[in-house]
């Protein structure tokens, strides 16, 4: 897991990178999620497959590299209650897996 958090660059610099096994790429649906502190503040459900997100080939065999955008709102949000920091963190961010929106 890797995050990058450049927002002055503009639009589509708030990700993470997330290096899934290729057995979860037909998964059709999973969840982004950034929480703090156990507290959580950032949540998008993804109704698609990983391999309609274009996922790249890791550098290791089985596996992908997965982008996930956090819109600048939510960026905004972070930067403006102090929680900036935390968004850069790898631990506070998650991919969740699931058959269904829960």
């Amino acid at each position: 897991m890797e995050t990058v958090v450049r927002p002055w660059l503009g639009p589509h610099h708030v990700y993470g990178l997330f290096n899934i096994p290729s057995e979860l790429a037909d998964t059709t649906g999973y969840a982004v999620t950034i929480s703090v502190k156990g507290v959580l503040l950032y949540c998008i459900w993804i109704a698609k497959s990983l391999k309609e997100s274009r996922p790249t080939e890791s550098a290791e065999p089985g596996r992908y590299l997965v982008r996930e955008y956090v819109p600048t709102r939510v960026t905004l949000w972070f930067l403006f209650n102090g929680l900036f920091g935390d968004l850069r963190r790898p631990e506070n961010w998650a991919i969740v897996f699931s058959d269904r929106r829960s």
